[in-house]
């Protein structure tokens, strides 16, 4: 079947970031930004004109979207809009939680039927699309909650926070999945490695292999998530045990903000835009982490699926929804499976002039070198999302097969960090990325973490090589290079 070119986008669509995801996850997510479902879960009107996903790579226009602003607020103040959008995530989140944990548990009332698989699908599916309206417009919330910031600040003499990256102001009080597993892997570190000999050589015993399956079984979903790729292995959670430092208190190595009054010291206007970013940032990667979840306890639900259709799991993943459904209510897949094994390979699905399609692909293309290399002396310019400094060689990440190769001490420098980098992050000295907001994951995790951190760089990628030693200012936002 031959596809349509891509639509040319509106004006102001631009490109977010690249995340690795199959078509299914790919079609929830645009299905769920349809007006129908920003109706149902937020109760206005509203759909984004143009949102791309193309080959991972997805594209719309998060920057100045008055549309949605303006239905965001129906004439309310800021404050009340953004804690309208926290709300709904918490709600849509809570309805997601309890409809993948009555899927998860209905195998024996499915018994393989098509259409008990069908009913199951439709209504996880419902709560996945509602929860979905967040996704991308989570990042309108953002840029408007941080320039409105921004401009009050400067006007009340905080300069300096502005140039700390406002790093005050979006770290999260509550713990979500990601502090939770961290603080888990250093308990079992401080259990298992009882000194800095044994730490790099011990061999894992039966005690150690049973807690190790536990924590996948709890938190395995963090590292596989939007339908990609499998959980993480007892070998994958083994080596990023030994790379785990030890530390007085796993807290240490997640700090939250303490106490309720970390903004009394501002004007009650900026207090209650502090009080929204901190529980902004905390939905930063929960509302993504429930997603992920969901599909870790629907995993029986699609693999029964995939049986009674007869195609492996990462076929049936490559399918719409409504491709899906076709399939279960009548004999065989509803889609070439040439068209399928296509899609596998690299897809463009948009939702556009209120319509989700596919389009023709972009060409793969291989990111290509720089030749122009930063010199000694050579200060590059991005935005402080976690404080402090570190110097230390970098390891530029391109590819998942260079995750495993960063070490402890080297500076993690990609495009945009992703949560399946895994042992990458632990064992990163600070981070470098092109991309990013201050609400993006690289920001989020590298306050978790207690490292400092520069985004949105924008040529680190091409300028630097591993290998190249860098000193990082988590509060200037500078990146010098040394040598």
């Amino acid at each position: 079947m031959k596809l349509p070119p891509q639509p040319t986008p509106p004006l102001g669509v631009k490109y977010a970031l690249t995340v690795p995801q199959s078509v299914l996850f790919a079609d929830l997510s645009l299905q769920g930004n349809r007006r129908e479902y920003f109706m149902k879960a937020m109760a206005i009107d509203y759909e984004p004109q143009y949102i791309v996903i193309d080959r991972g790579a997805m594209s719309w226009n998060y920057d100045r979207d008055d549309a949605f602003y303006t239905a965001l607020t129906r004439g309310g103040s800021l404050s009340w809009a953004i804690n309208t959008f926290i709300s709904t995530m918490g709600s849509t989140h809570r309805l997601l939680d309890r409809v993948s944990r009555i899927v998860s548990a209905s195998d024996i009332r499915r018994q393989q039927s098509r259409v008990n698989i069908s009913e199951d699908l439709n209504e996880l599916w419902h709560a996945y699309k509602l929860h979905m309206v967040s996704l991308f417009t989570f990042w309108n919330v953002e840029q408007l909650l941080s320039a409105t910031l921004i401009e009050q600040l400067m006007a009340s003499g905080h300069q300096d926070e502005v140039r700390r990256g406002l790093s005050r102001f979006f770290q999260p009080r509550d713990p979500n999945y990601f502090v939770l597993e961290r603080r888990q892997l250093q308990r079992l570190a401080d259990r298992f490695y009882l000194s800095a000999a044994s730490h790099a050589n011990l061999v894992p015993d039966s005690q150690l292999v049973n807690a190790i399956q536990r924590h996948i079984r709890i938190f395995g979903f963090l590292l596989s998530p939007f339908n990609v790729g499998g959980a993480p292995t007892v070998d994958d959670v083994l080596r990023r045990l030994k790379n785990v430092r030890r530390s007085e208190s796993v807290e240490q190595a997640a700090p939250l903000l303490e106490h309720v009054d970390v903004f009394e010291d501002l004007t009650p206007d900026l207090q209650v835009l502090g009080q929204l970013a901190v529980q902004l940032s905390f939905w930063k990667t929960e509302r993504l982490d429930v997603l992920s979840l969901a599909d870790s306890r629907a995993h029986d639900l699609y693999l029964e699926a995939a049986a009674v259709l007869s195609i492996p799991l990462e076929t049936l993943f490559a399918m719409t929804c409504t491709e899906i459904l076709d399939s279960l209510a009548g004999g065989p897949v509803v889609v070439p499976a040439d068209e399928l094994r296509a899609r596998q390979r690299g897809f463009c699905l948009a939702l556009y002039d209120h319509s989700v399609l596919f389009y023709e692909p972009s060409q793969p293309m291989e990111r290509v070198q720089s030749d122009l290399i930063a010199a000694p002396g050579t200060v590059l310019h991005g935005i402080g999302a976690s404080s402090g400094t570190v110097t230390g060689p970098v390891r530029v990440l391109r590819t998942e097969s260079d995750y495993s190769a960063l070490i402890p001490g080297e500076i993690l420098v990609a495009a945009m960090t992703r949560p399946e980098m895994g042992a990458a992050l632990d064992n990163a000295a600070g981070f470098i990325t092109d991309e990013g907001g201050l609400l993006c994951h690289a920001a989020i995790i590298s306050r978790e973490m207690n490292k400092p951190c520069v985004i949105s760089v924008e040529v680190a990628t091409q300028l630097l090589v591993t290998g190249t030693v860098v000193s990082i200012d988590g509060d200037s936002g500078q990146v010098a290079i040394v040598s």
